[in-house]
Formats: C-alpha cells, structure tokens, sequence
C-alpha cells in the first residue's frame, strides 16, 4: 500500500470517528433535554409536604403561610429555593433560614427568629449581633433598654451591654439606657435610675468593684443616690441627691 493510499485511510477512520462523536453526543444532548423537560413538568415529583420549625414569637402563622403558598413552585427537582430565600428574609422578624428537599416530595424550612436586644435610638431595634433588624420600635419601649451609640460602635455596644447585664443580674437591677460615644466612653442609667459613669477602660472591673459595694453597703440606700462616677483607679464617688 502507497504512502499516499495510507494516508487517505487514516483520513476516512478519523471523519468516521469524529461522525460517531458527534452521533453520540447528539443522542446523549437529546436525552438529557428530554429528561430534563420531563421532570421540569409540576405534576411530576410534585411537592406534596412543607415543614416548618423554629421557635416564634412574632411571626404570625399567617404570614409564614402565605410566603409558602406564593414562594414555594416548581417540583421536586425544579423548586426556586433563592425564591424562598428572598420571600422569608422580605420580614424583619427572620433572621436565618435553611431549606432542605427530603426525597421525594417534602421541602423542611428551618426558620431562626430575629430576638429583640435593646432599642437603638432613632433606628430600630437590635439583636444581639448588633444589628438593626425592624425600625418598628411600638410595644418594646417599655420592655428593653434603649442604646444611645455613635454610628459603627453598634456590634461593640451589644457585646459589652452582655457583658455588663450579667455582672449587674448579681444584684438584680437591669440597665434602662446605655451611652456610648465615639471616644467610647460609655455611661449606663439603671432600672432604678441610678446613673454609672464608666468611663472607656477596665470597664468591667469598674463595674464589678462597683456592684460589690453596691450589695453590701449602699443598697439601703439606693433612693438617695442620684448617681456613680466609678472612674477612678482605687475607688469611686457617689453622688447625692438633694434633701
């Protein structure tokens, strides 16, 4: 056989092979497309169960309800979770939710509620992330204490007002308002209206030593304290109200 017979050969096996290639890969494209087209039909593998968990204490069952029955479309396969995603953190009141498909017809959504720490003045309420969630402030006015804080000191404000409400739960007062400026000079007023004056550092020490003298000395007179200027390095300074 001629070098030239050969090489016309090996032309035709390599258009043969790449015609069977291309057959191939047709017949596979249009498998994939037909499946594809059968299972994207809503009476195939059709979500028949939805479950909800979470514990809730403003979100309203009807509301919750009605995001299902507008978010949740498509079927097993085809369901928008991003939709579902984008329906539920529209409210406030969300914070996280996870969406999970359970073969072969149930989706479970995990919902996680936003939890109210403390009014921002002016701007809403807080979690305890430190993030305003709601500018709905009706109804907590009463019930949580009020931060007056310089813009980026949120998330800082929210970890140092734990901090101090679980040294102040030692004797059983709660904080109503807390300051903190942009030097972060912090000042909190009591429930009781006992004002405490911080200062910027060793903020808990101040306030521990404070809370110890607090309990053991100055409690039968907290009615005659108009307020505590606890920064000092050895002690701090009361001061009275009027006769």
């Amino acid at each position: 056989m001629s070098e030239k017979s050969k090489e016309i050969r090996e032309e035709k096996l390599f258009f043969k092979k790449v015609f069977l290639k291309f057959i191939w890969l047709f017949v596979f494209s249009g498998t994939v497309f037909g499946g594809y087209k059968f299972i994207s039909q809503e009476n195939v593998l059709p979500i028949k169960e939805i479950g909800i968990s979470g514990e809730f204490n403003q979100l309203s069952a009807r509301e919750l309800h009605t995001l299902i029955v507008d978010g949740v479309s498509g079927n097993f396969f085809t369901l928008s979770v991003e939709k579902i995603y984008q329906q539920f953190y529209a409210l406030p009141w969300v914070e996280k939710i996870w969406v999970h498909r359970v073969w072969p017809d149930k989706i479970n959504i995990e919902i996680r509620e936003n939890i109210a720490v403390a009014i921002l003045k002016n701007r809403g309420l807080l979690n305890s992330a430190g993030t305003v969630f709601s500018a709905d402030t009706i109804g907590f006015e009463d019930t949580l204490p009020t931060f007056f804080v310089a813009n980026e000191y949120e998330q800082e404000a929210i970890a140092a007002y734990h901090r101090y409400d679980k040294i102040l739960s030692q004797a059983n007062v709660k904080i109503r308002q807390f300051i903190f400026d942009t030097r972060k000079a912090q000042r909190i007023i009591l429930a009781n209206g006992l004002a405490l004056k911080l200062g910027r550092v060793e903020t808990e020490y101040r306030l521990k030593r404070f809370i110890r003298a607090y309990t053991s000395n100055l409690l039968e007179k907290k009615n005659e304290i108009e307020g505590v200027d606890l920064r000092y390095t050895n002690g701090f300074s009361v001061k009275w109200k009027q006769a």
